[in-house]
């Protein structure tokens, strides 16, 4: 391991859960103050038992869809990994997501926890980066879709509907971007005539702004890469894969409802649910604080503001953020338990492979 590896210090991680719950209960006393939630707190004691247990009985749906998605991926690329270390690597990588900003702690300990089970560190950066293009491609593709079957109907009364065609906006601006920073040129010149174009000669005197352009860069030729690989080897596990990304997602943003069915809220559009969570959890990767703590509670609360009453409003903020948030990491840490006994991990750190580094350019 060279010494400009980057990662991500095992002593560290109590720190960083610390100060992600404590964001996070700041966000949800904020939630309980200005709708004065305390006074619904109550109802807890009415909630339905069956809804509630259906809703966390959905969260171990969620963590097994998501790698079955990888076991899909890799058995495409002809380099297939057994389902129970996907399913343990994946839910360290999840913890490490949920604890660090922007989500960014993840990938790396997830290709480092396979490169130690002997799976080739760019097949991991390939089958990784691929998982991220087919959810770009099922988040572009979702909007249009529903807005086409249920029309305005999907846009929740109060919020603008800027609020759910901005993540497609976003990511639909970052896939051309890298398409035209990244497309082939005859001119050798090419790619440093792109870097003193503006605004990026001004951005890129910003050291951290550069690791994550570099960054960029490599997602946006290994997205081409692994496109191109994965069509080689046939359809039909680039397509499972595709169905049970719609799959997990389906599980994750149903947890919602039945959390709100299981305080008796029933007049729901579950459409509206589900378009909205969809904006949310793509905004929030965009959040600079620690697992979008914080940014999670304050937009969930302005999502369902017009859906739940308002004494209720705090109460399932709560609730919703416990299972999608605090149960996910809390499960993370089992997982983390059981690699550290399987896997020997190099010196306590879970480090940034070769591969993904700035370095790779």
């Amino acid at each position: 391991m060279s010494s400009n590896q980057q990662g991500i210090n095992l002593k560290a991680l109590p720190r960083r859960f610390l100060l992600a719950l404590v964001i996070s209960a700041l966000g949800t006393l904020g939630v309980f103050y200005f709708t004065r939630g305390w006074e619904g707190i109550g109802n807890i004691k009415t909630i339905d038992p069956l809804f509630f247990a259906l809703a966390l009985i959905s969260m171990f749906f969620v963590w097994s869809l998501d790698a079955s998605v990888f076991w899909f991926l890799f058995k495409g690329i002809r380099n297939p990994v057994p389902f129970k270390d996907l399913f343990l690597f994946n839910m360290v990588g999840t913890l490490i997501s949920n604890i660090t900003p922007f989500y960014a702690g993840g990938p790396p300990a997830f290709i480092y926890l396979l490169n130690r089970k002997g799976v080739d560190v760019g097949k991991s950066a390939l089958v990784l980066t691929t998982r991220m293009s087919i959810t770009a491609l099922m988040a572009i593709l979702t909007l249009p879709f529903l807005l086409l079957i249920f029309g305005p109907r999907i846009f929740t009364e109060g919020v603008n509907p800027l609020t759910y065609s901005l993540p497609t906006i976003m990511i639909f601006s970052l896939i051309v971007f890298l398409f035209l920073f990244t497309r082939s040129s005859k001119d050798q010149n090419a790619y440093y005539k792109r870097c003193r174009t503006w605004p990026l000669k001004v951005f890129l005197k910003n050291d951290k702004f550069r690791r994550v352009f570099r960054w960029s860069l490599v997602q946006g030729k290994k997205l081409r890469t692994s496109a191109r690989l994965l069509l080689s080897l046939g359809w039909k596990n680039l397509i499972l894969a595709f169905i049970f990304t719609v799959l997990y997602w389906g599980a994750m943003l149903g947890v919602a409802p039945l959390i709100l069915y299981s305080l008796k809220v029933n007049d729901l559009l579950l459409v509206q649910t589900f378009t909205g969570q969809l904006a949310l959890n793509i905004l929030l990767a965009f959040s600079p604080t620690p697992g979008g703590s914080g940014a999670a509670e304050l937009g969930a609360a302005s999502l369902f503001l017009k859906m739940v009453p308002p004494t209720l409003l705090a109460l399932f903020t709560l609730l919703w953020r416990i299972l999608t948030y605090h149960l996910t990491i809390i499960a993370g840490l089992f997982a983390l338990i059981a690699v550290w006994r399987r896997v020997k991990i190099y010196s306590g750190v879970l480090s940034k492979p070769e591969a993904t580094s700035s370095n790779s350019l």
